[in-house]
């Protein structure tokens, strides 16, 4: 594995950086994705495990990412809540992806930004339900087409996106208004200092 370090005093957008949300797609890379068949809603439904929903990360994972936010819009000017935060996001299980394309040919959701496209993931099949009805993907109450990427694959994955245009990954937007720079991403693999 490479190592490397954070640092860089610009290495992270800050919170109050982050673009307006436009519904506006990206490039396809199915074979880098795990996809569900058909349309999903966040309700109960057969693809769930005892102790929570298939595409619901441990509620400590996502009250951690929500009191990083907190810190990190607290202490704009500050590059290690920011840091701190996308550790957080890159130790998840998972990443769920908005699917804009077909179950075949994945296509996800992604910002368009005044720097460039910015890919939208999420912590929680509930926090992407949001966002899809919050930016008009999805009328509210109607299923949205989610997929799944594995982490630390995911990192790789969202850096792949650069060869097509897209400049950084944002976390459960408009929830969380705070993106990271693709190139930064090589730095939170797990066991990089």
């Amino acid at each position: 594995m490479v190592r490397a370090a954070l640092a860089s005093s610009h290495a992270f957008a800050s919170p109050g950086s982050h673009p307006s949300a436009v519904a506006a797609s990206g490039s396809r890379l199915a074979a880098r994705t795990a996809t569900y068949a058909s349309a999903m809603s966040t309700s109960n439904s057969d693809q769930t495990d005892p102790p929570r929903g298939a595409l619901e990360p441990s509620p400590q994972a996502v009250a951690e990412i929500d009191r990083l936010d907190q810190v990190a819009r607290a202490r704009p000017d500050e590059l290690q809540p920011q840091i701190d935060l996308w550790r957080a996001v890159a130790a998840l299980e998972f990443w769920i992806g908005i699917n804009r394309g077909t179950p075949e040919s994945v296509r996800p959701y992604m910002l368009a930004a005044e720097a460039g496209p910015m890919l939208c993931v999420f912590s929680s099949a509930t926090r992407a339900k949001e966002a899809a009805e919050a930016n008009g993907l999805i009328a509210p109450g109607e299923p949205v087409p989610l997929f799944i990427v594995q982490l630390p694959a995911a990192l790789d994955w969202a850096m792949s996106f650069g060869e097509h245009g897209v400049i950084g990954v944002t976390i459960d937007y408009p929830r969380i208004r705070s993106w990271c720079p693709l190139p930064n991403l090589a730095k939170l693999r797990q066991g990089d200092d």
